[in-house]
């Protein structure tokens, strides 16, 4: 009786280091995106970030499962899926080695289940894209179409992309899966031009410095998130003359 006893101390200890680790890392990334707007600390704004950041990003289901049911035997790891740019081609050279090697196990044909595979996983980006589009348009009150939509999703894609930077930084041990941090860079610097095509010129040559100066990814991302918190509240202060800070601002978005 007293092992059972431990067993089952042991089993709840174990469950709930498991939750306060998981709560931990989405908490990390929520505080990176807050410094990288340079937002005052928000309940509103934390909750954005968290469904971002864990529902968009980590959380894979229901589509995972229905994603298994349509390919019999097919698994596959947690950055597989979603830790790729915002809205860039959902896709990456590491999921395409899974599916392969699925083809091959089962000896399915390549091409077709590609084809597949891609056609799936794009129609679900989209529908999360969707879901972020109308939480951040509906945050920020920005309207849905024209220059703010514009707005809009500088706003998605930096919180998106900050997530996926910080899945790269030196306190992670496993990098299997992510997309290439080029890409994710370039991702930021479309928007940052897109936000303000003149006042970007600055922030984006230090990006590009960056970019150059380092091979290590890991060591490059840490950089990276240093420069993007120093650098882009002050972006946004100043993009489209002060019009996006005033508009925060009325909405009770607070940049430092």
């Amino acid at each position: 009786m007293r092992i059972v006893h431990y067993l089952v101390i042991f089993a709840f200890l174990k469950i709930n280091v498991a939750d306060i680790y998981a709560h931990k890392k989405c908490a990390e990334h929520v505080d990176d995106m807050i410094a990288v707007f340079g937002f005052e600390e928000n309940n509103k704004l934390k909750e954005w970030m968290q469904f971002i950041s864990s529902d968009m990003i980590d959380k894979h289901e229901p589509f995972y499962s229905t994603l298994c049911n349509n390919h019999l035997g097919f698994k596959c790891k947690h950055r597989l899926l979603f830790h790729w740019a915002y809205n860039a081609r959902p896709w990456s050279s590491e999921l395409e080695k899974r599916i392969k090697k699925y083809c091959e196990e089962y000896d399915l044909n390549v091409e077709s289940n590609l084809r597949i595979f891609k056609s799936e996983i794009k129609s679900e980006q989209i529908k999360r894209n969707r879901k972020i589009n109308e939480e951040t348009e509906k945050m920020f009150g920005f309207a849905h179409g024209g220059r703010d939509a514009a707005y809009a999703r500088f706003f998605a894609s930096i919180a998106y992309n900050v997530h996926l930077i910080g899945d790269y930084t030196s306190d992670n041990t496993d990098l299997d899966g992510l997309q290439s941090l080029n890409e994710i860079i370039s991702s930021i610097i479309i928007e940052l031009r897109n936000l303000d095509n003149i006042k970007c010129k600055n922030i984006i040559r230090g990006i590009t410095q960056i970019n150059n100066c380092y091979s290590d990814s890991q060591k490059k991302a840490d950089a990276l998130m240093e420069y993007l918190k120093k650098n882009v509240p002050t972006f946004i202060k100043e993009a489209q003359n002060g019009s996006i800070k005033r508009r925060l601002s009325k909405h009770g978005f607070i940049l430092k």
